[in-house]
């Protein structure tokens, strides 16, 4: 319950004196759930939360007011702004702030590493939005997750791992998203659901429904037409240049180790993770996935019906 009280308090907060002890509450409910293992992870946090109040610090004896405005009045890249950004960084696990993820994701059970990857990052990356940052800021933490991501995600078989590595290619396409509001959100729900799917799939794999659930999300994590996470990418890549080029690389590399993922799991499984879920239920999460993952073909076809329409009868037709 204290996770979801700092999330909102800290979404909902326009000034850094609500902003850090909202911070504050998330971790102390990330460290519950750590444990013993995430001991590492209390560190970093320590350290990222260290960070945060020293960049606040720096910003407030510059402009005088605790307003998130505030960082539009100093300059783009002074130290205190630097130190906030390192600090979000820090907490989102991407690179070159990384390391502790895969350690992390590796020791906890499957359900806990969902959450970890799940709400914390998406909170923080809204936290993050809400920010007046400079976005060609943005940029190299963008490309660095990209390509540390697709390389560290080559010959990952803990999932725990792997998850850690492909999370962090998806990083860097929503720090890319970040100028684009709309393709944030767009990436954002496509993502999130498709994770979601991902993690109900693999935890109960015996399930048929689900397989087929876990192999569609893993197909839409890679990128791969004509599924949604394509055309999420697609959304955001849209408004770049080389750096499109730099992106698809890293996606063409990530997307052949989620195929021979897809491989393991179809011939070779060895899954000991068990999630009780009713037969109902499990079609029902299939068949959302299934939507998602092709909702584009209807409007594909509404489009197609009615340019067919117009071409026939002209402009009397609306």
């Amino acid at each position: 319950m204290a996770h979801f009280v700092g999330i909102i308090a800290l979404l909902s907060s326009r000034d850094w004196l609500v902003a850090i002890p909202a911070w504050e509450i998330l971790n102390l409910s990330l460290y519950l759930l750590a444990g013993v293992r995430g001991l590492q992870y209390f560190l970093i946090s320590a350290l990222s939360t260290t960070l945060l109040i020293g960049g606040v610090a720096i910003i407030y004896s510059l402009t005088g007011v605790t307003h998130f405005e505030t960082i539009q009045l100093t300059q783009n890249f002074s130290l205190g702004v630097v130190l906030v950004m390192i600090a979000l960084v820090f907490k989102l696990g991407a690179a070159p702030f990384h390391s502790w993820a895969p350690d992390l994701y590796s020791r906890l059970s499957f359900s806990y590493t969902s959450f970890f990857t799940l709400l914390p990052k998406l909170t923080v990356l809204g936290f993050l939005i809400l920010q007046s940052f400079d976005h060609s800021m943005f940029a190299l933490v963008a490309l660095l997750s990209l390509i540390v991501g697709a390389i560290g995600i080559s010959g990952q078989w803990l999932i725990g791992r792997f998850v850690a590595y492909s999370s962090m290619v998806h990083l860097g396409y929503f720090f890319l998203a970040i100028s684009s509001f709309t393709s944030f959100l767009f990436y954002a729900f496509v993502y999130g659901i498709t994770l979601l799917a991902f993690f109900i799939g693999i935890s109960k794999f015996t399930n048929k429904p689900l397989a087929g659930c876990l192999a569609i999300s893993l197909f839409s994590l890679a990128g791969l037409p004509p599924f949604a996470g394509f055309f999420a990418k697609l959304a955001v890549l849209f408004h770049f240049n080389w750096i499109a080029i730099v992106a698809v690389i890293a996606s063409t590399i990530s997307a052949a180790n989620y195929l021979s993922l897809v491989k393991s799991f179809l011939f070779n499984l060895k899954f000991s993770v068990t999630l009780a879920i009713p037969t109902s239920i499990s079609y029902l999460i299939s068949a959302l996935t299934l939507f998602l993952s092709f909702n584009w073909l209807f409007f594909f076809f509404r489009s197609l019906v009615i340019g067919t329409l117009y071409l026939l009868f002209g402009g009397s037709y609306s």
